[in-house]
């Protein structure tokens, strides 16, 4: 995608980890792509539709501190020779201590 196209309202860290989801969870099999103070891309071999409001666990650091984020499924693509899709989910309505936790985070 190129810069004219970009419509991230904030920059994105990119983090390529496996997603640990509950059993039956929306998130299936996933793995994230990215974050920011604003929202996240993952892929999943689950189809999730859009509008899908979906509670996230973003662990901040290896000792635990984790924070939990509420977002909706903005955008959807299917990845090319594969049956997973590339997902964009933008977070709804961040408490201040959970945006300032993200901030900090995503400044290290």
């Amino acid at each position: 995608m190129n810069k004219a196209q970009e419509r991230r309202r904030a920059h994105r860290k990119r983090c390529i980890v496996p997603v640990d989801a509950k059993q039956d969870s929306v998130f299936g099999k996933s793995q994230t792509i990215d974050f920011s103070k604003t929202g996240m891309g993952f892929f999943s071999s689950v189809s999730i539709p859009l509008q899908t409001k979906v509670a996230i666990e973003i662990e901040l650091d290896p000792q635990g501190e984790s924070v939990v984020v509420v977002g909706r499924v903005k955008w959807v693509r299917p990845l090319t020779d594969s049956e997973a899709y590339r997902y964009g989910v933008q977070f709804e309505q961040l408490p201040t201590a959970v945006r300032s936790r993200l901030s900090k985070y995503l400044r290290k």
